[in-house]
């Protein structure tokens, strides 16, 4: 079960990243002012999109190898 659900919450994760693409983080600079930091999340988001990719594809090919009659 976790050799599936592991790399199918990667893909799920690295669609969310991908698809949000860059998030802001304000921080006070004092006098009601805040600075804000763009932070690229897109990146990691191709990142777990290829891990759960062949994670999947893993998975799928060593259940077919085990559970074939030989």
């Amino acid at each position: 079960m976790l050799a599936w659900g592991l790399p199918f919450i990667a893909l799920i994760a690295g669609i969310a990243l991908t698809n949000t693409g860059t998030i802001h983080q304000s921080m006070p600079a004092g006098d009601d002012m805040y600075d804000v930091v763009l932070l690229a999340v897109w990146p990691a988001g191709l990142v777990l999109l290829g891990v759960g990719a062949l994670g999947l594809t893993a998975a799928a090919l060593t259940t077919v190898v085990l559970t074939t009659k030989r």
